[in-house]
């Protein structure tokens, strides 16, 4: 799987590479700039696997992508496979007034880094919608870390014990994401059947089902669909930060859009079924 998924990601490595920093922070960033996050599937019928062939063939084989479970849990996979150990983190999303009281949501702690002391780790998140583009340390002490493309992060511990993903907005630290210390500290692998069900609550009914949600990121690019309204973001932070958004009109040119912006090819969404979408409410989603 390494060679085709590398490929898939614009990238090539020896095959005894080490398993460096900047190797790690370079595999994010084709990630996320290749591969989108996206539910076309819950719009279209489609269930979703995560079985390792089924992920295999959607997001290498035909072009796609997916959301948190899927492309972080195969994203794992290659991390592993280039010399990385991994550990799968069950997360609680922060939904505006509180986290939500069950783990919706998935990340990665990733140790093993060949440049740094045995004993770093860094949280990795390629399936969050925005998620940092960069690792980052998973380290409360490290306190403010600004990635490449002006995202401010820093870890925190919660007033529960927790531990706490915030992100700095309009000059103020909001909260994204919590998970406990002993998931965290966890030395066994979090078996596959417990992130299916996980991947299964989300499917049997959640806001990934409420409207159709495609984004990609680069450095200084956010491109967005979300529903029928298609939004670009450049440069993504700071004062210079502007909008362009188009609203389409017709399922014909969402499945062009798709195809053009975001890589999702025509015979992927044939079965697309916008009438969720254009029912939603505008608020959902409108945050990317």
């Amino acid at each position: 799987m390494r060679e085709p998924y590398l490929r898939r990601l614009g990238l090539t490595a020896p095959a005894a590479v080490s398993p460096t920093r900047a190797w790690l922070a370079a595999l994010i960033a084709a990630q996320l700039s290749a591969v989108p996050f996206e539910n076309v599937s819950l719009h279209s019928g489609t269930p979703i696997s995560l079985s390792l062939p089924d992920l295999t063939d959607k997001i290498i084989h035909r072009g796609r992508g997916g959301f948190c479970f899927e492309v972080n849990y195969l994203f794992s996979e290659l991390l592993k496979l280039m010399g990385y150990t991994v550990l799968l983190v069950p997360a609680r999303v922060y939904a505006g007034d509180g986290f939500r009281g069950e783990p919706t949501h998935i990340v990665i702690l990733v140790g093993g880094v060949a440049d740094q002391p045995d004993h770093v780790r860094y949280l990795v998140d390629v399936g969050f919608g925005e998620p940092c583009i960069e690792p980052l340390l998973y380290d409360v002490l490290a306190g403010e870390q600004r990635s490449v493309e002006g995202m401010r992060s820093r870890i925190v511990e919660g007033e529960s014990g927790e531990m706490v993903l915030e992100w700095c907005v309009d000059d103020s630290w909001k909260p994204r994401l919590s998970w406990t210390k002993s998931d965290a500290a966890r030395q066994e692998a979090l078996p596959f059947e417990s992130i299916q069900a996980m991947c299964d609550t989300i499917t049997a009914g959640s806001i990934f089902t409420e409207k159709l949600i495609v984004c990609m990121l680069t450095e200084h690019r956010k491109t967005t669909l979300a529903g029928s309204r298609l939004k670009v973001t450049s440069p993504r932070f700071g004062a210079e930060s502007s909008q362009t958004v188009t609203q389409l009109t017709s399922l014909d040119e969402v499945r062009a859009v798709l195809d053009d912006k975001f890589g999702i090819r025509l015979t992927e969404t044939q079965n697309l079924d916008m009438g969720a979408s254009y029912a939603a409410d505008p608020a959902v989603w409108s945050q990317l």
